[in-house]
């Protein structure tokens, strides 16, 4: 469930802006408004400087809100050519000169990006666990709770997007902010309800592991250097020993690094 961790939804949302060519007695295009809209929302109130300024942001009205976030994405980014092996690519006879598909949104979108407590009221615990029916009402009393707390704001960016002329409650926003859902497939964040033991490590087997035949290797290497052929008591060819225990010792110390990464 990739909306969810840790107790926190991350809710990523694509609202489509009108074109353009649409009537705007204005004369300034949707996306402009958007843009315009989005300029006037004051920053929150958590740096040098803008401590002092006396206006919070509106998102901070919601105490469910970790990190929220607006802009206007125009199209996808282009990274250039999808790479391939050279040979593989001349054996298959392809022409690198003949441009890739390139892919191009249809329109202008806002995106509303958001972190915030996976729960329904405030004050509840924060779930380890949700299904997907139970994400989506978390969504929807979040934005519930955001018409509530900003139904201004909300009114003065989205009604440059298409589809917003039909809503008029926080109901209605929530079932448009579910539309315009998009699962989130990377989030991010510095809380844990349970620190990950991802960082406890069986150091000193791992070294052992390692340790014991390359101080075999050692030995080994040692007394044929003295001249000693064969290993006392087990017979074993000093010279194979080593090369046995030295392949080990690395076989053993790659997958060890393996193993930690």
């Amino acid at each position: 469930m990739a909306d969810l961790d840790s107790g926190h939804i991350f809710l990523t949302t694509f609202a489509p802006i009108k074109d353009s060519s649409e009537s705007n007695a204005n004369h300034t295009s949707f996306e402009q408004n958007v843009r315009i809209a989005l300029a006037k929302l004051p920053t929150a109130m958590q740096s040098p400087a803008t401590q002092n300024t006396g206006i919070n942001s509106p998102f901070s009205r919601n105490k469910r809100n970790h990190l929220a976030r607006m802009f206007v994405l125009n199209d996808a980014v282009y990274n250039g050519r999808i790479g391939q092996n050279a040979l593989v690519a001349t054996v298959k006879g392809v022409n690198t000169v003949v441009p890739q598909h390139v892919d191009q949104l249809n329109c202008a979108y806002l995106v509303f990006a958001a972190d915030i407590d996976a729960i329904t009221r405030d004050g509840e615990p924060l779930p380890t666990n949700l299904s997907k029916a139970e994400q989506k009402d978390v969504r929807a009393a979040y934005a519930r709770e955001l018409w509530n707390t900003m139904e201004l704001e909300i009114q003065d960016v989205y009604s440059n997007c298409v589809g917003f002329e039909d809503v008029d409650t926080a109901d209605d926003f929530a079932e448009y902010l579910d539309k315009c859902h998009v699962e989130t497939t990377m989030p991010f964040h510095d809380y844990y309800m349970e620190l990950p033991k991802f960082h406890l490590l069986a150091t000193k087997p791992l070294l052992l592991a390692v340790l014991i035949p390359a101080l075999v290797a050692m030995v080994a290497l040692v007394m044929r250097v003295l001249g000693w052929i064969d290993v006392p008591m087990l017979g074993w060819n000093t010279l194979w020993t080593f090369i046995i225990a030295a392949a080990l010792t690395v076989l053993i110390a790659f997958m060890a690094v393996k193993y930690v990464i």
